[in-house]
């Protein structure tokens, strides 16, 4: 359903105006743009929506405010990183890290250096099995004490300790 021009009655409205009183009241007015252009309503372009991704680009920030940024110490564009596969200074990194970090992402999975991947992986995987047999002593010290085998169960409480004590200082484990 479209309105008509609140003035002239004949045209649709295009124009909407919002007035505001001194008293705080608000109005609204819904004008053809003749009607609009002879109450002094100034003409808006309606923006493309190319303009329209621009500016809301522009209030993300990403991609325009490092686009055409140099280093202020190596003159460096992320143009030419991008070209050259390595930056000018260590100060790039802090200059271009809006569009390092999710680089760093997607290349390697994450941001920061998490070291060598094998012992990365050795050492999740010694904690996964530690935490693993945690979970089993303790059904089995539940079970023993339940059936009253206090010898047993001193035996497994030693064992919990022992590999709490080893995760807990995150040193080597033993069988």
């Amino acid at each position: 359903m479209s309105m008509y021009c609140q003035r002239c009655q004949k045209e649709a409205a295009s124009v909407h105006v919002t007035e505001i009183n001194g008293e705080g009241a608000k109005s609204e007015v819904h004008l053809c743009e003749e009607c609009a252009k002879a109450k002094g309503v100034p003409p808006v372009p309606s923006p493309s929506v190319f303009a329209l991704f621009k500016e809301l680009m522009d209030k993300t920030g990403t991609a325009s405010r490092t686009r055409d940024r140099q280093c202020p110490k190596c003159g460096m564009s992320f143009g030419e990183f991008k070209s050259k596969g390595r930056f000018g200074c260590p100060h790039d990194y802090e200059v271009f890290q809006s569009r390092v970090i999710p680089l760093l992402e997607r290349i390697h999975g994450a941001s920061e250096h998490a070291g060598d991947a094998d012992a990365v992986a050795a050492e999740r995987d010694a904690a996964d099995s530690t935490a693993l047999e945690l979970r089993r002593l303790r059904k089995d010290l539940q079970r023993v004490i339940k059936n009253e085998e206090y010898e047993e169960a001193a035996r497994i409480r030693d064992r919990i300790q022992t590999l709490e004590k080893q995760l807990q200082e995150g040193g080597e484990l033993d069988g």
